[in-house]
């Protein structure tokens, strides 16, 4: 158990380094500092890791000047081990986060709001709202949430690629179960620039044989098979599991190797 001494030995410590930080950062309300006073620390802003950090965050490296940065590096490379084989950017980056970080969390949601307010006064947002987006184009797809098949619909192919579609779609619906297939309707203000066989959503649907994969056999105390094969031959002849293709007549031990 640590002693209540030690625990406010500590606590003393953090308020203290947390102090020294605050010495050298920007205030709020945030004031963007000429470009001429971060000739340095501006590279920090192109750190991909950064590019995807809280707004709040973001918008505190922006108000850092290269006076602050020098300062604050070296007041944090006194108490602790930078990464000094990464670059000098990436140092400079890690530092910067270490320091947000260590700030109270009421200081942290205080940039965070400031950085919203910032956004939502800005002028593009404010035309964004105004301007009416009219959906003018449709697309529809049929998708299968058991087994992942992604299927575009469409009534406008070009003449001479209209019966292998169509003779495609019917091979398709005679293979398949229509049971768990999703009609998907998209609409989008203009044409894509991909054709749409090869369109696909950024929500992607985990088809369910992929969620009940069988890498394990409970029952035989199996913890893991070698190969896929195996596995499926496992659960064929020790427990006489066959899912039959209607098709060809072959049976699979799995619902995987079945579909």
């Amino acid at each position: 158990m640590v002693a209540g001494s030690d625990v406010n030995e500590y606590e003393r410590l953090v308020k203290e380094e947390i102090s020294l930080y605050e010495q050298h950062l920007p205030k709020l309300p945030p004031v963007v500092p000429d470009p001429m006073q971060r000739l340095y620390v501006v590279r920090v802003d192109g750190v991909e890791a950064l590019q995807h950090a809280g707004a709040g965050f973001r918008l505190m490296t922006s108000c850092v000047t290269d006076d602050m940065m020098v300062s604050l590096f070296h007041v944090t490379t006194d108490r602790y081990h930078v990464n000094n084989g990464a670059e000098d950017v990436l140092q400079l980056a890690q530092v910067l986060r270490h320091v947000w970080n260590m700030l109270p969390l009421k200081t942290r949601l205080a940039w965070e709001d400031a950085a919203r307010k910032l956004t939502l006064a800005a002028k593009p947002a404010k035309e964004m709202r105004k301007r009416a987006v009219q959906m003018k184009v449709a697309y529809m797809f049929l998708v299968c949430s058991d087994c992942g098949l992604w299927l575009p619909i469409r009534v406008n192919y070009a003449t001479e690629r209209l019966p292998k579609a169509w003779s495609f779609f019917a091979t398709v619906m005679e293979n398949h179960t229509c049971k768990k297939l999703v009609p998907l309707l998209i609409y989008m203000a203009e044409l894509m620039d991909v054709p749409s066989r090869d369109a696909r959503v950024l929500i992607q649907f985990v088809p369910s044989f992929l969620r009940n994969f069988p890498y394990t056999c409970e029952e035989c105390k199996i913890d893991a098979f070698a190969t896929p094969d195996e596995m499926d031959l496992h659960f064929q002849e020790v427990h006489h599991i066959k899912y039959k293709c209607t098709k060809c007549g072959e049976c699979s031990g799995t619902e995987l190797y079945h579909k």
